[in-house]
């Protein structure tokens, strides 16, 4: 098991308690190759252990207990909560070849602005924000009498060499093909300008799954990220 430091700025900046929010520990599991712990510098010998005990399993329960155990009072000290609704285990998918599937839907448009995405009524739960100058970040969304049903964005923060790409869609409009139409849509996009993409869900996460499944990205690992936020 490789284990990786966090910058040495970001580590100071958290743990000063300046964010609002921290991920002092993270394990990462590629489908082909070794195991990565990153981890801040503070808790070096913290994930040293970990890798002495769990170099088979860096991802079953008891991996997760000894994070949590080791983890949650240090970050209270420095100012944050553990959350465990964020704290979960992810399937990353990736594709950086045209092997995603198409689906025709006529309603897809693109969105290349936030005033344009601002023009539609947004009933799902959350907006994108996008960079007007960036042609790369931009939404696909299925839209139907000026409402977002289901939209598809880029990540504000970057993944590695990867565009990491999110799903949302309001309840009433799930289980129609609505994700899968978006995700499709936005990855064909960023592929033909000569990038990756990426996608990350929940393991839990059945219809997300589905989603990564039916658009015909590649699992390429899964994660555990212990994630806390600034105490309010």
């Amino acid at each position: 098991m490789k284990i990786v430091f966090e910058d040495s700025e970001l580590e100071k900046f958290v743990m000063s308690g300046e964010s609002c929010i921290a991920l002092p520990f993270e394990v990462l599991v590629p489908q082909n190759g070794e195991a990565v712990v990153t981890v801040y510098s503070k808790f070096e010998k913290e994930a040293r252990l970990f890798a002495d005990l769990f170099s088979d399993d860096p991802l079953g329960k008891d991996a997760v207990s000894f994070i949590k155990e080791h983890f949650t009072l240090p970050m209270k000290k420095a100012g944050y909560e553990y959350d465990g609704r964020s704290c979960q285990r992810l399937i990353h998918f990736t594709s950086d070849k045209a092997e995603i599937r198409s689906f025709d839907l006529p309603n897809v448009v693109m969105i290349s602005t936030n005033a344009e995405f601002e023009r539609y009524y947004n009933n799902a739960t959350r907006d994108a924000e996008l960079d007007d100058d960036d042609d790369l970040d931009v939404c696909f969304a299925v839209v139907e009498d000026d409402m977002i049903l289901s939209f598809s964005s880029v990540n504000d923060i970057r993944d590695g060499e990867y565009y990491e790409i999110n799903v949302e869609t309001s309840v009433e409009s799930r289980n129609k093909g609505y994700a899968a139409a978006v995700v499709s849509a936005l990855a064909h996009y960023i592929i033909s300008k000569g990038e990756k993409v990426s996608y990350k869900c929940r393991a839990s996460n059945a219809a997300s799954l589905r989603v990564a499944e039916k658009v015909g990205f590649s699992k390429a690992a899964e994660s555990y990220s212990f994630v806390c936020y600034a105490k309010r």
